[in-house]
């Protein structure tokens, strides 16, 4: 399928979430959408699949491990720091406040010290006013007093002496008030400097708090991310124990049967690479050799490798060709060059690479076939030169479309997806007269999306279309055979008291959604969130139980505001949460989020914004409807309408808003980068023997066997 495989995320909880944990996650998860066929072929070729995601998944798992392992110990390290910070500020702040307790004596003492100031100092003027007024009495007052002179002097030294004790003690004492002055000072500059001080651990301490919580919330996206993994890995091992299952049970029934075999009369043009311009100069240099003999040496690439049988074999076993999903066969040429980013170019005419497509099985209805034809090469054409500065168009993963090569002619009913190609031959997909993006996914669950809801920019074609139809009284979507149209992911289960606490921490985020506190809060508690307990705490009396009682229903609203489908459902706008007291409805987007990041186990309903809420055993389930995008064509509700009796043209028509089938021209040759199999150092063999031509910068080689091409 076209590689635009991310879960469904609503633009303003991209922007409120640091979606690392979730764009992670789907960019991570890819499946090709293959039902269970009818023959050994088919369950072959998804066996192999699912052994290679399984590889590939559990790799991504010891990374994401490894990650997990190196942000905790990141972890412990600002937990570390800011026990020191901590330990520093409250040494400060304990500074800060004997400083402060120091200067409040101080200034006890200095207010004692000025009030015994005052009343000295009031005493001596009283003391120098009645000297100066003594010293200006005449003898003739003295005399007419009655006392005697030598009395009278007595007066006025007594009174001199006392003036002169208390101006010696006033000036020691404004000399200690000055010195009390100056230690209040010195303290009141300390305690500024250690006011600073405390202040910087302050700030040191929010800092760091800052980064705990942006690791915490790092952590969470990875523990989320490698609790998906884990299931993703449970689950697909499990689909491979039901395929190896159905495997054996074919191979017994078919024990005694005979079989012709598979046709081979697989379509397309064979001339192989016909119609290219000259390839670009590669400075890269090789060593070629024909059946171990070394035929050409550091010769400069890029070095192209055909047949006259027209099929090649990439990396078979010597002199062994055996062309299935693991063993790569290819028409046309295959090109090796160091300047791209791939292990190798298959070049070949557009109905060749067509008739490789592998994203729906052979046995689908014709018309489905079709419908996938023209929306395989709508996309190539319409990103035809895509990845040319890598000297290639499109690659064969589901980055763009699941290209498989020469087997697909030969698999199971591969002469009908052949059969497919040919009547559709030059078809494309337009709108307006332009040939449009043709985005496809695997299943849609009942509706499709517009481009605007899941990516912004409106597209005309990319339309949300209704998938349903009305069925014993009830609706019915065209995919409800896929295993994704309706589907829980995760084992674990929900009981009331976890189902509460989901709820209660909707309602907490919901207060202010963008706090990034909030949202390190709702992280499930192994990953640094807060537990039950603490949810309940934060809300402050408005939690759930204390304002609408004991827990009864939880229902899915979906757009419309409606509780059951209709034909126009396509998303779940609310939860409606309803308690012994009262019911409140919760937000769908808000609700979202805190599931992924908080439910218990393996459980999510990430790859969807479009669930139903089921109480089954006991425990609350949510399941899920479509994979993964949800634009343009479903691959599954296309063979549904199929079998209901629509066209291609018909079925284009309804995915594709305002589209039509029309013709167009060119495009002859398709340039593909191989990224599943190759190196650098590859083998090529021609399929049912046959004369390998290799050319390269300045020269060629001819000969049988086996062409070894050596990057040097």
């Amino acid at each position: 399928m076209i590689s635009i495989r991310y879960a469904i995320v609503p633009k303003p909880i991209l922007r409120m979430l640091y979606v690392v944990l979730f764009i992670m996650l789907a960019g991570s998860f890819s499946f090709v959408g293959f039902v269970q066929g009818d023959e050994e072929q088919d369950l072959n070729s998804q066996i192999q699949i699912t052994q290679e995601q399984i590889k590939d998944k559990e790799a991504e798992l010891r990374k994401t491990e490894a990650d997990v392992n190196a942000i905790r110990s990141q972890s412990g390290s600002i937990s570390y720091k800011m026990r020191l910070t901590q330990e520093k500020l409250t040494e400060a702040e304990e500074n800060s406040k004997a400083t402060a307790k120091q200067m409040k004596e101080i200034s006890d003492e200095l207010d004692v010290l000025q009030e015994e100031l005052d009343t000295k100092q009031n005493v001596m003027r009283s003391l120098l006013v009645q000297m100066y007024k003594d010293q200006d009495i005449s003898w003739m007052e003295i005399l007419l007093s009655g006392q005697s002179v030598d009395s009278m002097w007595r007066v006025l030294a007594y009174r001199q002496k006392h003036s002169d004790r208390l101006e010696r003690e006033v000036q020691d004492e404004m000399l200690l008030v000055n010195d009390l002055e100056a230690k209040r000072d010195d303290l009141r500059y300390y305690q500024d400097l250690v006011e600073k001080e405390a202040q910087m651990y302050r700030d040191l301490y929010n800092e760091l708090q800052s980064e705990q919580v942006r690791i915490a919330q790092e952590y969470a996206a990875r523990m989320a991310k490698q609790r998906q993994l884990q299931a993703d890995v449970e689950g697909l091992n499990s689909k491979l124990g039901g395929l190896n299952r159905q495997l054996q049970e074919i191979i017994r029934r078919k024990a005694n049967e005979s079989s012709s075999g598979p046709s081979n009369n697989g379509g397309g043009d064979t001339s192989g690479g016909g119609n290219t311009q000259p390839p670009a100069a590669d400075t890269g240099k090789y060593n070629i050799y024909i059946n171990g003999v070394l035929k050409g040496e550091g010769v400069s690439g890029p070095i192209r490798v055909s047949a006259n049988s027209g099929i090649l074999a990439l990396n078979h076993p010597y002199g062994s060709v055996s062309c299935d999903y693991s063993h790569h066969c290819y028409r046309g040429v295959l090109e090796f060059r160091s300047n791209s980013n791939v292990y190798a170019i298959n070049e070949l005419p557009m109905q060749s690479y067509l008739a490789g497509i592998g994203e729906v099985p052979s046995s689908w209805n014709m018309e489905a076939l079709k419908t996938q034809v023209l929306a395989a090469r709508t996309y190539a054409i319409k990103n035809y030169t895509k990845r040319q500065n890598y000297y290639y168009g499109l690659r064969d993963d589901t980055y763009d479309q699941n290209y498989v090569g020469y087997y697909k002619e030969i698999a199971s009913d591969g002469a009908r997806w052949v059969s497919a190609v040919q009547a559709t031959d030059k078809q494309v997909i337009k709108n307006g007269g332009e040939i449009i993006n043709a985005y496809y996914h695997s299943t849609c669950g009942g509706h499709t999306l517009s481009s605007a809801e899941v990516w912004g920019g409106n597209r005309a074609y990319a339309q949300a279309k209704s998938d349903w139809y009305q069925s014993e009284g009830g609706l019915k979507s065209y995919d409800a055979v896929s295993p994704w149209s309706y589907k829980k992911w995760g084992s674990a289960t929900i009981n009331d008291d976890q189902m509460v606490d989901l709820i209660n921490a909707t309602l907490y985020l919901s207060q202010n959604v963008n706090d990034p506190q909030r949202q390190a809060a709702i992280y499930s508690p192994s990953a640094g969130g807060k537990m039950s307990a603490e949810i309940v705490s934060l809300l402050n009396g408005k939690d759930f139980a204390t304002l609408y009682g004991d827990l009864q229903n939880v229902q899915s609203v979906y757009n419309g505001g409606t509780l059951t489908l209709r034909a126009d459902s396509r998303l779940t706008e609310k939860v409606r949460v309803t308690g012994s007291n009262g019911t409140v409805d919760l937000d769908g987007e808000v609700f979202w989020i805190v599931y992924n990041a908080r439910s218990p186990g393996d459980l999510t309903i990430y790859w969807s914004n479009f669930w139903t809420s089921v109480k089954e055993g006991g425990s609350w389930n949510f399941y899920t409807r479509g994979y993964p995008h949800r634009i343009g064509m479903c691959q599954y509700g296309a063979n549904g309408r199929a079998n209901a009796g629509q066209s291609y043209t018909q079925i284009i028509g309804h995915y594709y808003n305002g589209s039509t089938v029309s013709s167009v021209s060119g495009y002859d040759t398709m340039r593909v980068g191989i990224t599943r199999v190759g190196g650098g150092d590859n083998t090529v063999q021609a399929v049912g023997g046959g004369t390998l031509s290799v050319s390269y910068a300045g020269g060629g080689i001819q000969g049988a066997g086996v062409v070894r091409v050596q990057k040097l």
